[in-house]
């Protein structure tokens, strides 16, 4: 157990460097929350993604051109909604404010889970509700791997669990995905006032829209002579789940 961050890289340094890949530390984010981490014999970048994604982080993996060797990064965007730290300035897209055009918006709770129970080896169930007293929809897992002999005390034990019911949670979201068109000149500047990772409000009228949610990608569009950007907010939703819904 301990800070995300350290846990996580030192989790995994022995891994990355057989594979070749160095661990950028002076670039990777600093993520403090306190964990006690398992693994489920799931693969490396499977278990990366569960166990920083709920405190809304991920990793990356990119060429360094010095090194010529692939290096890995913790990254985690700023909150830069509304509702976010009031010490940076807020990146507001909107219809209202003429910054986004050609909103396209999807929506998909069919597999949505909020509440879970997580049983350990010797039969203690911990749950870990994320439903903010909306309609639970829950999900069981036993974690017959996570034992208390492991573990100095009864909370280290229950700390671990918990943390086993974050990251599955974290596997069974609400999908919901916007992407925008906005002018390459448009405020907020893309690469100075908001980046990949920051959370933005997002809002159109037309649609009812108005929510903060995480930039996940950007794709820059030159068609007649004109460039367009169009950002792209929350969870992809994927192929298959699309052509049932």
């Amino acid at each position: 157990g301990g800070k995300l961050s350290e846990v996580v890289l030192s989790s995994i340094s022995s891994i990355a460097e057989s594979a070749g890949i160095a661990i950028d530390l002076e670039n990777s984010a600093v993520l403090l929350d306190e964990v006690s981490l398992t693994w489920d014999w799931d693969c490396v970048s499977d278990w990366l993604y569960s166990v920083l994604k709920p405190c809304g982080a991920s990793f990356a993996v990119e060429l360094d051109y010095t090194s010529q060797k692939p290096t890995l990064r913790l990254i985690k965007g700023r909150d830069l909604s509304e509702s976010g730290d009031s010490s940076v300035s807020r990146a507001v897209f909107s219809s209202s404010y003429g910054n986004i055009f050609s909103v396209e918006f999807e929506k998909d709770s069919e597999k949505m889970k909020n509440f879970a129970y997580i049983e350990g080896s010797d039969g203690t169930v911990v749950t870990v509700d994320k439903s903010n007293n909306a309609r639970r929809r829950e999900i069981y897992k036993k974690a017959a791997d996570i034992s208390p002999v492991e573990y100095d005390d009864g909370d280290g034990y229950t700390n671990a669990l918990k943390q086993r019911g974050e990251e599955l949670l974290a596997k069974f979201p609400e999908s919901l995905y916007i992407s925008a068109e906005c002018d390459t000149d448009a405020l907020p500047v893309y690469g100075k006032d908001y980046g990949l990772g920051d959370v933005c409000d997002v809002s159109d009228d037309e649609l009812g829209l108005c929510c903060s949610l995480r930039l996940t990608a950007v794709d820059t569009v030159a068609e007649f002579g004109e460039v367009r950007r169009c950002p792209v907010f929350g969870e992809t939703i994927k192929l298959t789940d699309r052509l049932q819904t």
